[in-house]
């Protein structure tokens, strides 16, 4: 980093602008339905440039899943399909997802019959971002009763693909690992018994996050699994009354939630050490079913307000289990129903994809538990959501497909021009640059323990440095040090006054000794104030 002879406070680049004698800034409920197309979907994705990728399927023999992709505007760019041709078979419930290069990623299910149709076989398709098929894997073979439940793509290109199949232990949870290529690396089947795969995300330092149900009994099971394919820990027959979840921090904790069985009521949430001990476990109100961990390593669960009743219930708990915040009421009066996913962005906010039965809904409560606001549009009830990248945005699908633009969030765009090493740093931008605003970054996928600089411009002056590019105008510099996952949080609670429209550049560069230099770039972000 010897380009940069001066590390100078953050704060300067952002008040150093001229200021305005009052701003007014959007409410923090301000949120509003972009656009709405009617293609429909199951599955939703969003690549670096914020194009969308849904896809769906059609109930009939010899049908194949369709893919869709619209940039962030809404406007179509290209339908495609792989022409799937046996006339007693169709592709059922798609999953998508993007990989680095734009490519889009398809895992769906392949039926047999019609009246009463069963699991023939896994597929895992992969296409260009121009639509253009690239391979298609059928495995074990064309008929053996397996199906997949969803995919992951890693930060290298790779594919995780989870379902229900044969194996060594009978018809259990099995996971494969492809390379870019397709080429089967690993395949991981369960032998504990967590039962059907719900769900799998993955963990701060890469693990897989493995959450299962019961076939039958009323029972959840979890696992921990390496990106090498070998299990870290694993954790079944844990009765609930209803699914449960699992996510993790940065220091290798895991939490999970699911019901509390004894009592028929309430939230069961466990801390897990790096190899699976309990190191604590309480029971807490609502039925809550969801749980994430945010950037500040502390998990938020969501779920009913009470077993039986509709409605969207958050609590938020420090590491050692003490309750934070309570939203019992975070939708207000629509009792949302069928609770599809949950995420949570940059800067530790959490988002609901649910339904009212004849709109797609998604709501929002802020990092501090506060309801920002909750948006409904046509379209039955929400299958999925992806947060925009760098955008203040919010993409649903269901029985159409929005985009719902989130003012809350700030004005950034995605100015890419990263340096990758072995591979690509990510930084994300959240919040209003204005007086009473905050504005917080989120540097993920750099190197561990590694020390870089946080480069905030005035301007964007695109030099040439280290083989890569600096965007912003090095007007001031903020050193910080990766944690042991790759990360770095920052965050900035803005007290003066911006002018309306002004801008800054801002661009992570951390040391990475395997980029060509020893010196790896993120993305650059813009930042304009309203």
């Amino acid at each position: 980093m010897r380009a940069f002879r001066q590390v100078i406070p953050a704060a300067r680049v952002l008040s150093c602008l001229p200021v305005a004698l009052a701003l007014d800034l959007p409410a923090a409920g301000q949120a509003s339905i972009a656009w709405t197309q009617p293609t429909g979907g199951t599955t939703i994705a969003v690549d670096d440039a914020n194009n969308v990728f849904t896809a769906t399927y059609v109930y009939q023999l010899g049908a194949e899943v369709s893919v869709t992709k619209r940039d962030s505007q809404g406007n179509l760019l290209w339908t495609s399909s792989f022409d799937q041709t046996e006339p007693t078979k169709w592709e059922n419930q798609p999953f998508v997802a993007t990989d680095p290069q734009g490519n889009v990623i398809v895992t769906t299910t392949l039926m047999s019959g019609y009246s009463n149709p069963v699991n023939a076989a896994s597929v895992v398709m992969k296409f260009a971002a121009d639509g253009t098929f690239l391979w298609r894997r059928v495995y074990e073979n064309s008929f053996d009763g397996s199906s997949l439940r969803k995919c992951l793509v890693d930060e290298t290109g790779h594919v995780y693909a989870i379902g229900i199949g044969p194996g060594p232990f009978g018809f259990t949870t099995k996971i494969r690992k492809f390379s870019p290529a397709g080429d089967t690396l690993w395949t991981y089947n369960d032998g504990d018994g967590i039962g059907a795969p719900l769900n799998m995300k993955f963990a701060p330092d890469g693990d897989l996050l493995v959450v299962g149900r019961g076939i039958i009994g009323s029972v959840n099971g979890y696992a921990r699994i390496g990106r090498d394919g070998q299990k870290v820990w694993s954790l079944a027959g844990v009765q609930s009354l209803t699914v449960g979840d699992l996510s993790a921090d940065s220091q290798g904790n895991s939490y999970l939630v699911h019901g509390n069985f004894q009592a028929a009521g309430g939230s069961v949430v466990r801390k897990l050490g790096p190899s699976g001990q309990t190191l604590w476990s309480q029971v807490y109100g609502g039925t809550g079913f969801r749980i994430e961990v945010g950037p500040d390593d502390q998990p938020v669960v969501c779920g009913f307000p009470n077993s039986g009743s509709g409605g969207a219930y958050f609590f938020k708990l420090d590491p050692a289990g003490n309750l934070l915040w309570t939203n019992p009421d975070a939708d207000g009066p629509l009792s949302l129903l069928l609770h599809a996913q949950m995420a949570v962005d940059a800067s530790g906010d959490t988002y609901l994809a649910a339904g009212t039965l004849f709109e797609m809904a998604v709501c929002k409560v802020d990092a501090n538990g506060n309801s920002a606001w909750t948006k409904t549009t046509p379209g039955s009830y929400a299958y999925a959501i992806a947060l925009g990248r760098a955008e203040g945005s919010v993409y649903v699908v269901g029985g159409q497909t929005a985009k719902i633009a989130d003012a809350g969030e700030g004005q950034w765009l995605n100015l890419a021009q990263g340096l990758p090493g072995a591979v690509a740093s990510r930084l994300d931008g959240e919040g209003i640059w204005g007086q009473g605003g905050r504005l917080d970054l989120l540097l993920t996928q750099a190197p561990a323990n590694a020390p870089g600089l946080w480069v905030f411009g005035a301007s964007a002056v695109s030099l040439p440095l280290f083989g890569g590019t600096l965007v912003p105008s090095p007007d001031a510099l903020l050193a910080y040090t990766t944690d042991a996952v790759g990360r770095s949080l920052l965050g900035y609670p803005v007290a003066n006054a911006v002018l309306a429209g002004s801008q800054f550049w801002v661009q992570a560069w951390s040391l990475d000794a395997s980029a060509p230099a020893a010196v790896g770039a993120t993305n650059a972000l813009r930042c304009t104030a309203p």
